[in-house]
Formats: C-alpha cells, structure tokens, sequence
C-alpha cells in the first residue's frame, strides 16, 4: 500500500499552499501560516516527484495568493509536466486576462465572489474585487478555454438574499458553483470592520436545497457546510503535511524529511483522503469541459 516515500498511491487530490503571502484579508481564510514565506522552487519539484509517484492526479495550488509567488507560472507548468494536472485557487486580482498561456494548462480555476453587487461583495473582498470578477466571468462565458471555472461563494447572512443574483452572473456551461457555509476563522476573521455572520447550518442547507430545484441551471453546483472540513492532505511552504481538523490543521510530518510513517498517520488521522472530495467529484464526469478539450 505505501511506497518508498512512505505516502499511499490511492491519494488522488492534494493542496499545496506555495505562500502565505496575499493583498487581501478575507473572512474566512483558509490560509495557512503567517509573514511572507514563498516554497522554493526546487522543494516544490521534489515534491511534485514524490506526489507523482504517490499517484496524485490533482494538485490545488493555492496560497495566501498564489499568483503573488514570484514562479506561479513554473509550478503550474511543471506540475502538469510530472502527470499531475493543475488546479489554481486566486483571489483572481492578479489576472488580467484568461487568455494568460499558464492558466490554459489548468484543469480548473477557481475565483471568488461573494455577492451580486459591488456593495456586498467588496464589504468581504475589497475594494474593486466585484468589478474585476465580474470581467473575468464575462470573458469566460463569452470564450472557449481549456479549463472548468470555479466559482466560490460564503454564505452568511449578510449576502444570502442576493445570491440568486450570483448565480445569474455565472449560470453557464462549464462553470462550477462552490457554496460554502461561511465560519469564522484564519487571522483576518475578527479584523474586519465589517464582520460576516454566519447562517444556520437549516438556513444553510434549505438554501442549497432550493439552488439545486431550480427547474434549469447550465452551471454545477457544488456546497460545503461549516461541520465539513473536507478530505484532503494539505502542503505548506516547508513541505509540511497537514490535515484539516475543525477550523484548523493538524500537521503530521514533513514530506520532505524521508519519515515513512507519514502514510500511516495519514490513514490513522483522515482516512477519507483516498477518494476524491465530494465537491470536486465533476473532474471524474467523462463529459466535463476540461476533459472534453483535452481530448
């Protein structure tokens, strides 16, 4: 069941937080650590060899802001060069265009927007976020790319009424909408002047319940309420493995220190990690649009 590495071939999907650097301070934050701490390039390709080897065919290159390390592009490019393909997790205001060469190497990309209007969305973002979101969603619809589009949206009670507006914006082909019951947590959460209040976990779920009885939706829908942390391994920038537990993270080794019991925590701490997360189950749909064009 384990290799040479000490990691088992059955995980198929992997988060790989390449910084902890962003230009935002979002409510619910998933970042992981603090300062400006960048993964060199070179750690990151022995753990791409190691992944490969485990058989990983997904990797999540997220941050902080990802576009923010200064070899974003290599790392994808390099990535999809050991087998493994792409994900880019972005704020996205660090793009200015979809038609960038890197990003037609990813199997998805996921963007934020967390309101149907420039008020609500840029009280959580930031100011200007909404506009520039909303450009990159009309050049998705209005193009033909490579890659599934992502787009992630907390739930809380200061947005909910106009989601519906959301999903007007995004309903199309090839886009994925992600729901996440927003929970407090990471450093910004109790910073912000304008804090968000989480709804129920009933308000919650009715409200995702409706999404997915509408009569017609071109775009997928995808929820993650607050008791799920979801089922993943995660990698820092020291190449640190970590499994989300609650609202944070238990770091069970380093993936670099040659430590072959790092498979058996792994199974002994999250033993789900060996399928894919259910919210990502479309990049196994034979008639996604990502495997679509790459065929």
């Amino acid at each position: 069941m384990y290799d040479n590495h000490g990691l088992t071939s059955a995980i198929p999907y992997v988060v790989f937080s390449v910084t902890t650097r962003c230009n935002l301070s979002c409510p619910g934050c998933f970042r992981i650590g603090h300062g400006q701490v960048d993964v060199q390039f070179d750690k990151f390709r022995k753990c791409l060899d190691i992944l490969a080897d485990a058989s990983c065919r997904y990797l999540n290159i997220t941050g902080g802001e990802p576009t923010l390390h200064p070899h974003w592009r290599r790392l994808i490019s390099v990535t999809e060069h050991v087998g493994i393909r792409p994900l880019l997790s972005t704020n996205g205001t660090m793009l200015d265009s979809l038609e960038n060469p890197a990003l037609q190497r990813l199997a998805v990309l996921s963007i934020p927007l967390d309101g149907a209007s420039e008020a609500t969305n840029d009280k959580i973002r930031g100011e200007g976020h909404f506009t520039h979101i909303q450009e990159l969603i009309r050049e998705y619809r209005r193009g033909s790319f490579p890659f599934v589009l992502k787009v992630n949206t907390m739930v809380a009670e200061e947005n909910i009424d106009e989601l519906h507006g959301v999903l007007r914006m995004i309903d199309a082909p090839g886009i994925v909408w992600k729901l996440f019951q927003f929970s407090p947590r990471g450093e910004f959460s109790s910073q912000r002047v304008t804090k968000l209040s989480p709804v129920s976990c009933r308000m919650f779920s009715l409200f995702v319940e409706q999404i997915r009885c509408l009569p017609v939706t071109a775009c997928r829908i995808a929820s993650l309420g607050s008791a799920d942390t979801g089922e993943y391994v995660l990698i820092d920038p020291e190449a640190r493995v970590l499994i989300p537990r609650h609202e944070s993270y238990h770091v069970i080794g380093n993936l670099l220190s040659g430590d072959t019991t790092i498979a058996a925590l792994i199974v002994k701490a999250s033993p789900n990690v060996f399928a894919l997360p259910k919210s990502l189950a479309f990049l196994i749909d034979d008639r996604s649009k990502s495997e679509r064009v790459k065929n």
